[in-house]
């Protein structure tokens, strides 16, 4: 892991814990049972015998472990391109029902990250639930124009990691990919217009797309 993008998670990692001594809302998701560990209830029910093991040469399955979550409970972020979330950011300030979809749900974050402690879950579900009212938060009356998203440079060099990568006291299970990005937009207001960024962490999870990250 790169130094400076180690700091970027290891300084994330202390705001998710002021974040979450606050006593987060309650997730549409805790107390869900989701992710590799899941399993199902029976009563009076005789289970099949389980499945013989395969061949020792035969070839391996890579498909995802199993899990509960929906697509839904996944989120829109499916497939979704750092320009899509970088669109999707600019839109969220005129609609601030948009905003909860910019994070990775609850469900996403346990099927990607096998967490040491709930710490990183609680705080991503705190960050979602505070930003509608902070994004909401701008001129009276002011337009916000999208130009652009891109890579920022100056905040170490991008991030890829593998399933099986540790990330601040997290194992990967899928690809995980970490990238600063700038959103260009210019605000006009009665008085005129002006040029502003944003600066934010993105994250991939896999083939789920990308989310704002802090």
């Amino acid at each position: 892991m790169h130094p400076t993008v180690t700091f970027a998670i290891v300084a994330l990692g202390a705001s998710l814990q002021l974040a979450a001594c606050g006593g987060p809302p309650t997730s549409p998701h805790d107390g869900a049972t989701t992710g590799p560990g899941a399993s199902a209830t029976t009563t009076g029910t005789t289970l099949p015998p389980p499945a013989a093991e395969p061949p020792p040469n035969a070839p391996r399955s890579h498909a995802p472990p199993p899990t509960s979550a929906t697509l839904d409970e996944i989120g829109p972020g499916e497939g979704r391109t750092a320009e899509q979330l970088g669109r999707a950011i600019m839109a969220a300030f005129d609609d601030l029902t948009i905003v909860p979809s910019l994070y990775p749900t609850d469900a996403l974050l346990r099927r990607a990250l096998d967490c040491e402690d709930e710490e990183i879950y609680r705080g991503i579900a705190a960050m979602r639930a505070k930003a509608p009212s902070e994004m909401g938060a701008r001129p009276a009356g002011s337009k916000l124009v999208y130009l652009r998203t891109a890579e920022e440079s100056g905040y170490g060099d991008p991030e890829l990691h593998p399933p099986g990568a540790v990330i601040s006291g997290c194992t990967t299970t899928m690809e995980v990919e970490l990238r600063v990005h700038g959103v260009d937009y210019t605000m006009i207001t009665l008085d005129g217009s002006e040029l502003r960024k944003l600066v934010m962490l993105f994250v991939r999870f896999g083939d789920y797309g990308w989310y704002v990250f802090e």
